[in-house]
């Protein structure tokens, strides 16, 4: 998700309801990167007496995005919407309100966050790139495409829309139009790893197996732990028939992510492969315990367990 820079908060508000000269310390340290520093310096200006409406909305917003960078949503979105209801035109609010929303996938309050957005700005392209996040989110994911169409058109060197927009065809099935916006994004950046790793699921689940296999390898190469990408690798082991690989692969996935539905049943599925009968039973079973959706999943990459 791609929405505001953290550092970067309504100077202009504060410029102008106020002379330079009133720029505090306070001031400085609540619009700090540090979140409890800018806290500190945000709090000291919310209790001046003296302080102007645009330095409180300004506070207001500093708090939310520094709320938001140490992951208490609840607190950042009481701030936001202080913020919003003294100054409801500021763009800046809704961006962070948004993330927010989108970071406790309450993804149709985010589409309405962006919705607005859009209205004030129809050629706002990161607008249109976090409205297509939260469609994503609630499964609507033609309106999504859509969005990311529309923010690929304003700037057609959008990796991230691009990549999302591969995201939302894969998880539709379409894997064919999935693989070509990752290449697209890989004409662009050939060092995507995430989007390698994309590519390299999508290759995997149309049978293009020597492809996914490297695309897994050299995203591995930039990003060694990602536990998506090892569950990728490992899913195109399983399709090569090479069951010992696929649970190497799983069982690292699992040391970083112990409860993944996905990495569980297919070291399962791995098990059943190399003759291990009961211990692929037990993997398939504790899976679907966690996820009763992983088999489906599975049967949509063309993996049926036998």
């Amino acid at each position: 998700m791609r929405a505001f820079a953290f550092g970067v908060v309504s100077a202009f508000l504060w410029s102008a309801c106020a002379s330079a000269a009133a720029m505090s310390e306070d001031r400085d340290r609540c619009l700090a990167n540090d979140p409890d520093v800018s806290l500190a310096g945000c709090a000291a200006v919310l209790q001046t007496p003296s302080a102007t409406r645009g330095q409180r909305i300004e506070a207001y917003l500093a708090t939310g995005v520094a709320y938001l960078r140490k992951g208490d949503f609840d607190r950042a979105l009481i701030d936001l919407d202080q913020a919003i209801s003294l100054e409801p035109g500021l763009a800046q609010a809704y961006y962070v309100r948004g993330a927010v929303y989108i970071m406790r996938r309450s993804y149709d309050k985010a589409i309405a966050d962006f919705d607005h957005l859009i209205a004030l700005n129809p050629a706002d392209g990161v607008a249109y790139y976090n409205r297509g996040t939260a469609r994503i989110g609630v499964g609507a994911y033609d309106g999504a495409i859509q969005d990311f169409d529309r923010a690929v058109a304003i700037n057609p060197r959008d990796v991230e829309s691009i990549s999302n927009r591969g995201a939302a065809f894969a998880l539709q099935g379409n894997f064919e139009r999935a693989l070509d916006n990752y290449d697209q994004v890989l004409q662009i950046d050939p060092k995507n790893a995430p989007t390698l790793a994309n590519r390299c699921l999508a290759g995997a689940v149309l049978g293009r197996l020597d492809q996914a296999l490297s695309d897994c390898n050299a995203a591995l190469s930039l990003q060694p732990e990602e536990v998506s990408t090892l569950t990728s690798r490992a899913l195109t082991y399983l399709k090569l028939r090479n069951p010992g690989a696929a649970v190497a692969d799983y069982e690292a996935a699992l040391l970083r992510a112990p409860k993944q539905a996905s990495a569980v049943y297919g070291r399962g599925l791995a098990r059943l492969m190399s003759g291990d009968r009961s211990g692929g039973d037990a993997d398939i079973r504790a899976a679907m315990a966690i996820d009763p959706t992983v088999e489906k999943r599975f049967e949509g990459y063309g993996i049926k367990a036998n």
